[in-house]
């Protein structure tokens, strides 16, 4: 083999074991978030909407988001923190459509809804 075939193929294999550790680490945050959302206790949270990507269609994307077992475990864990629970509802943000969430700088809770 040249010697490009072999850097593009060691590449290759570098990439590769990276996207795994990537993709596991995505479910480890995961249940950081769900853990975060149960035990938080603050009142410093934000709620985002998000746009549709591309030429998507909003209502499509929203649907599909909706489903997936991530953001029900999310909304399980919302509906766990009734101090939270309240909270929201005060700001009229309607849990079903939150669709996902990530701790801030500050040890917030930013929201995303469709």
């Amino acid at each position: 083999m040249n010697r490009w075939t072999k850097i593009a193929i060691a590449a290759g294999f570098s990439l590769a074991s990276l996207s795994g550790i990537a993709f596991a680490d995505m479910f480890q945050m995961s249940d950081k978030i769900d853990a975060a959302v149960r035990e938080f206790k603050g009142t410093e949270f934000r709620v985002d909407q998000l746009k549709p990507s591309g030429a998507g269609d909003l209502e499509a994307e929203a649907t599909a988001a909706k489903g997936t077992p991530d953001v029900k475990t999310l909304q399980e864990a919302i509906h766990a923190n009734p101090m939270l629970m309240e909270q929201l509802e005060a700001k009229n943000v309607e849990i079903e459509n939150i669709v996902s969430a990530e701790v801030a700088t500050d040890g917030g809770i930013v929201f995303y809804t469709y």
